[in-house]
């Protein structure tokens, strides 16, 4: 029985995702093994990368052209990713008056398209374009750019602008290094993976655990107010869900990260509380000066469904003191102030406080 899943080693911050493939479960003891193609093929990637940096290095040494790179490409996609060279592999392939360097098909369709540069050359930010250009044309979400030495996959979604971002990029000169993993990069573009388009399962996890996915999800509001019940949990302090943010994007996640992902501003989210406030009745509130202004509502102290709610409650009662609630104290009309503070003393003799426990502020 086959099935989608994660190998036992995967770890959800690898941003490598090397272990991530199919799997399925065999009938003998229940024991967790990848499927025979794969194997198959892996052992055929790792055999080969075992004997291919030695032709790597001596390309390197004697200055191999584009041309000449081209059929070190061209070996790789036969003999390690096992492409049939006559039938599979198309090169030169015309697109609009230009030309790709190769076109991998399966099925008489295209499944990706292959830009080469010299074994020496860098690869640029120029060389993407022109991938990008020739799998835009004919709605490929994959392609690969390559100097022989240096493989890189990358990932295209459609948009104007397009948006370009790396699948994974494996060092063939550097192979041994790593073997396992070189072999299970290179495995996703073999001809049994690009098959069972395993590279689109693989995309798929490593988006869902990149830092970008995983910072976003810190700063959402599920997440704050988790975070928010956890540090009470364990200081016994209440910090708001405001507080909680400002440390995660000032201190916690910077750099590159924090510009790539959507933070929304203090002015957002002082708007999703206002509406999460006229979401409340009245009635959730000590002290409102016009019934149909919420915005003019303060010190709320019950729940939505009428109850009181202790937390509130003693939050309410320290914004009216001089200190105020983590500093900030609530202004209210002095002529109003008695009824809101017997409001408050009411509430705790509601939830059973005893009278000697009562803030003395609101007596």
């Amino acid at each position: 029985m086959y099935f989608v899943g994660l190998s036992p080693n995967l770890r959800p911050y690898d941003s490598n995702l090397t272990n991530f493939y199919l799997w399925f479960k065999s009938p003998i003891g229940g024991k967790i093994m990848p499927p025979k193609y794969e194997e198959r093929a892996k052992s055929r990637i790792k055999g080969f990368l075992k004997r291919f940096p030695d032709v790597l290095a001596k390309a390197e040494d004697a200055g191999f052209n584009e041309s000449d790179t081209r059929t070190l490409v061209q070996e790789v996609l036969n003999t390690a990713l096992g492409y049939d060279k006559f039938f599979e592999i198309t090169s030169e392939f015309e697109i609009k008056g230009r030309y790709a360097d190769f076109a991998v098909k399966l099925d008489n369709k295209i499944k990706f398209f292959i830009e080469v540069k010299a074994i020496g050359s860098k690869l640029t930010d120029k060389d993407i374009f022109q991938i990008q250009s020739y799998s835009a044309s004919h709605n490929l979400p994959w392609m690969v750019l390559t100097n022989g030495r240096i493989w890189r996959c990358y990932h295209l979604t459609s948009g104007n602008p397009p948006d370009i971002e790396i699948v994974f990029e494996v060092d063939l000169l550097q192979a041994k290094e790593d073997l396992t993993e070189a072999t299970n990069r290179l495995y996703l573009l073999s001809k049994e993976a690009v098959w069972r388009d395993a590279i689109s399962d693989f995309w798929e996890v490593a988006k869902a655990t990149s830092p970008t996915a995983i910072a976003q999800c810190l700063l959402s509001e599920g997440v704050l107010d988790e975070i928010r019940k956890e540090l009470y949990r364990t200081t016994k302090q209440r910090i708001d869900n405001q507080t909680i943010w400002e440390v995660l994007t000032t201190q916690i996640i910077k750099g590159n990260i924090l510009s790539q992902i959507i933070i929304p501003s203090k002015k957002a989210r002082s708007s999703k509380k206002e509406v999460k406030k006229k979401s409340l009745p009245a009635t959730c509130f000590a002290y409102v000066p016009d019934p149909n202004k919420p915005s003019t509502w303060k010190l709320r102290y019950r729940n939505p469904d009428g109850s009181v709610s202790p937390s509130h409650l003693a939050g309410a009662v320290a914004a009216l003191s001089p200190g105020g609630f983590r500093g900030k104290k609530v202004n209210i009309p002095e002529k109003d102030l008695p009824k809101v503070k017997e409001t408050l003393l009411s509430a705790y003799f509601e939830i059973g406080t005893p009278e000697k426990n009562i803030p003395p502020g609101i007596k």
